[in-house]
């Protein structure tokens, strides 16, 4: 749990653009320890653009975290 700043990578998708990035090899390492992120929804906006920065991991993906 905590606030992460990867505005580009799509939670929803578990994607991001680009190559060899900070957002890429935290996706790996999230999907190497079979990790489940929790929230799927916005938690911040900035300037009306909504930004998913605090998340939840955990790994039991049936978790009701709310």
């Amino acid at each position: 749990m905590g606030d992460f700043n990867y505005p580009k990578i799509d939670w929803q998708l578990h994607y991001t653009p680009g190559g060899n990035s900070e957002e890429n090899y935290s996706i790996a390492c999230i999907e190497d320890n079979y990790l489940v992120h929790h929230l799927d929804e916005p938690t911040r906006c900035r300037d009306d653009e909504p930004h998913t920065i605090d998340l939840i991991f955990s790994q039991d993906e049936f978790s009701d975290i709310e």
